[in-house]
């Protein structure tokens, strides 16, 4: 079987061996305590037109290379000494600004045209309120926001690009005086103000239908703020126009998981909506990304007691089998389709002749052998990780209890290592790790990549399913024999082997612990 997991988004991008090369250079003597922003921008400045051997008389001719130069480093500097920043922005925000005279175009790029929002950008994504009563940090960070505030009113296009992207900012501005401010009721008149303009902001740009950079970035700065649980019933207003807007494919899994936050504060308000926005959506046409979160969002509307007259329930249930019964198994997917799965399964009437009704007409495809197979061998994987997440914690905790002495001369067990010996545990026609088809390292990635509950669902979802497969097919009594391994595991098959190991382990523990008595009890006798 393939594993596939997404790779890290917040991976940062390698800057360029330019700015690299010429940082260094910049950082190679001892840079300066500066008193203010501006000191760092004329210091950064020079030393890189030092670099170039550029003379003050050039400087002129060569402003808007080393401009993007110098900001550009800053960059790289904020990025290491983010706590220091706020004590150099003047209150005033002198070099610290947004240039309200450009007027540019969305189709623009930022690091071309305005390289100064630069550091104002890194400073936003990577600063970290301390909190716990900093009243000079609290006073910098009110005034932060109010200033960004008011500069918002200054931009004359509806869409210029800087002023999307001071909502980006007021967005994050928005989240840090929630640090100072957990409860905006309570919170300063002007806080609140601040914060009814951004709401409205963000509504402006998910709402637009003229710039699909504007669209994205209000439904992440909206998902931002639900994540950051800051929670209003403002923000219950902005399930329309997101049910509305669902028509990019590029914004839809975002937009899904802001529909996620919010649906579970709602009543049966936005019930007609829902089930219309629902219905609409073509499960076949979503990417994967979108796909996995359409499954999470169902599953919120169904365990909330949110859902209406759905009217795709068999194809979707279709779709999520079809997907664990694929050969190159993702393991994130699996478990998107199985959470889904497991709360159908338990929070509908009869869903199970569901189940059997699309297994007939999967049959087309697979035989009830495969159907069968791909199921319990997905399944022992799982047993095999779970018991081996068991077992970890079964050594650890033996460690902790041993004796000073039996930990030196204890040796240590690698993952490798107890998954064999799991395996080899069990009856040897029950799980051979040949017929997984998985080498063990990836079973090591799926105990790395996805938590104990998480496994334990995927588990339980798979023998749910595999219980609903007619057992009238060939080869019947291998299947008896993976079923019962697959069952046990689940009636604490599994546990009972760790409790006789424990007691194994607690009797020779006991031994050595005799044994320790008696050579002190000789050694004080011969004293």
């Amino acid at each position: 079987m393939n594993i596939v997991f997404k790779p890290d988004n917040l991976n940062k991008k390698k800057d360029s061996l330019e700015i690299t090369t010429i940082y260094s250079f910049i950082t190679s003597t001892k840079i300066p305590k500066f008193r203010k922003f501006k000191d760092m921008i004329n210091h950064f400045q020079k030393q890189i037109a030092t670099f170039y051997n550029i003379e003050a008389s050039q400087i002129s001719q060569n402003e808007q290379h080393l401009k993007k130069l110098t900001y550009h480093c800053i960059c790289r500097y904020i990025l290491e000494n983010t706590d220091s920043m706020f004590s150099l922005i003047q209150k005033d925000f002198e070099g610290f600004d947004l240039p309200t005279e450009l007027d540019i175009p969305i189709t623009k790029s930022i690091f071309e045209v305005s390289p100064e929002t630069l550091p104002i950008l890194y400073f936003v994504k990577h600063y970290k309120p301390k909190g716990d009563g900093n009243k000079i940090e609290r006073e910098f960070l009110e005034n932060f926001y109010c200033h960004f505030t008011q500069k918002y009113f200054l931009f004359r296009s509806k869409f210029c690009l800087l002023k999307v992207i001071c909502v980006k900012i007021l967005t994050k501005a928005l989240i840090w005086m929630k640090e100072y401010y957990p409860c905006f009721a309570v919170a300063p008149a002007f806080i609140n103000e601040n914060r009814i303009v951004v709401f409205s902001a963000i509504a402006k740009l998910i709402s637009n239908n003229f710039s699909l950079y504007a669209h994205q970035t209000g439904v992440k700065c909206l998902l931002q703020i639900l994540r950051s649980n800051i929670y209003s019933d403002d923000l219950l207003k902005f399930i329309p126009p997101l049910m509305n807007v669902s028509n990019y494919q590029c914004t839809l899994s975002n937009i899904y998981k802001c529909i996620m936050h919010l649906i579970v504060h709602t009543k049966h308000e936005y019930q007609t909506i829902s089930t219309d926005f629902l219905n609409r959506q073509n499960i076949y046409e979503l990417s994967y990304e979108s796909r996995n979160t359409f499954f999470d969002m169902m599953s919120v509307f169904i365990s909330n007691d949110k859902i209406g007259d759905y009217q795709h329930w068999e194809a979707l249930v279709e779709l999520s089998i079809h997907y664990i019964l694929l050969y190159f198994q993702n393991y994130e997917n699996l478990l998107h389709c199985c959470h889904f799965l497991n709360i159908y399964l338990n929070n509908f009437e009869n869903p199970h002749e569901l189940i059997q009704k699309i297994i007939q007409k999967v049959t087309k495809e697979y035989s009830l052998l495969d159907m069968k197979y791909q199921f319990q061998t997905i399944a022992k994987i799982f047993v095999l990780c779970c018991a081996s997440i068991l077992e970890q914690k079964r050594i650890l905790e033996q460690r902790s209890k041993n004796s000073k002495k039996s930990k030196e001369n204890e040796t240590q067990i690698s993952k490798e290592q107890i998954i064999q010996q799991l395996a080899e545990r069990f009856d040897i026609n029950l799980i051979k790790l040949e017929e997984l088809g998985i080498p063990i390292d990836e079973l090591i990635l799926i105990e790395e990549q996805l938590s104990s509950d998480d496994q334990y669902l995927i588990l339980d979802t798979l023998l749910l399913i595999d219980q609903q497969i007619p057992e009238k097919c060939e080869n019947n009594n291998d299947y008896e024999n993976d079923n019962r391994i697959c069952n046990n595991f689940g009636n604490g098959y599994l546990d009972g082997e760790i409790d006789q190991e424990e007691e194994k382990e607690e009797e020779k523990e006991e031994e050595i612990e005799i044994e320790e008595e008696i050579e002190i009890e000789e050694e004080e006798n011969s004293d």
